[in-house]
């Protein structure tokens, strides 16, 4: 009995990263909460710095590959455990406009315990950037689904969850936490010379406004289901016991091949591209 309470609390916090195979900006912990990410305005100073260096990245292009349509699919683990698999699909919609979507594929211990969770962001590109326009996350086995709409004109954001309706301000570059993925992903794509560069990435979950800061730590090589890449890590860097780290192939238009998140020197989830 102790085995199969303790393989079902496994199963609830992967089916929670599952919810979101990205990875980016999802929780490792079951309860889902991650407070030390809280949102801090930048500084004048921070923020003029920024806008510089989103300038000079915005004039560098990517292939025309870049925002194809496109499946990726990842097997799972989670403390070395296979728990099932993720597909990442992104599809244009309009002109510069996209809906990326997430849907699982739960082993059957996470399906009966859990649910098979999906998500879905719609974004469209302006001004070198991504600009998310509505977020949905959707499981027919929680009572935790709930949605987000961005007001990019007059820089609002509104959470719609179990009813309740909760609406702020937010700065200019905001994302969900679905669509921070491609955010950093273009980033990381415009500045893959420059190692060492770091990035602020505001974004909004189902309570607030937080932010987590990726820096572009080298290049290595890794193998996976789908076979060996060259990568570009990717790592979040603003939490020394949370380490959230991705490796992006420049063959395949930068998507994450394999990710890996650590806390507390222990590495928890982990996701390879399958194909």
């Amino acid at each position: 009995m102790r085995q199969l309470r303790k393989a079902a609390w496994l199963a609830a916090a992967v089916a929670a990263a599952l919810a979101s195979s990205s990875g980016w900006a999802q929780k490792t912990d079951a309860s889902g909460d991650d407070d030390d990410a809280a949102y801090v305005a930048p500084t004048p100073a921070t923020e003029a710095a920024t806008q510089a260096a989103d300038s000079a990245s915005a004039t560098k292009k990517v292939d025309a590959s870049f925002w194809a349509a496109r499946a990726d699919k990842y097997t799972v683990q989670w403390g070395g455990i296979s728990l099932g698999d993720g597909v990442i699909t992104l599809t244009p919609v309009g002109k510069d406009c996209y809906e990326y979507r997430s849907e699982t594929d739960p082993v059957a211990l996470v399906r009966w315990t859990y649910g098979s969770p999906s998500e879905t962001s719609q974004f469209c590109l302006r001004d070198g950037d991504v600009y998310p326009t509505h977020f949905e996350y959707k499981n027919g086995k929680s009572d935790d689904n709930f949605t987000v709409d961005f007001d990019a004109a007059n820089h609002r954001a509104k959470i719609i969850r179990g009813g309740e309706v909760n609406e702020f301000s937010v700065p200019t570059h905001v994302y969900d936490a679905f669509s921070i993925q491609e955010a950093v992903r273009f980033w990381a794509a415009r500045n893959a010379a420059n190692i060492g560069a770091e990035h602020d990435f505001a974004f909004v979950d189902k309570k607030k406004l937080r932010s987590y800061t990726f820096k572009i730590q080298g290049k290595e090589t890794v193998d996976t289901p789908a076979g060996s890449f060259e990568t570009l890590l990717v790592e979040r860097v603003d939490n020394p016991n949370k380490s959230y780290r991705y490796w992006l192939a420049p063959s395949r238009d930068y998507i994450p091949v394999r990710i890996k998140h650590i806390n507390k020197g222990k590495t928890e989830l982990q996701m390879a591209l399958e194909k």
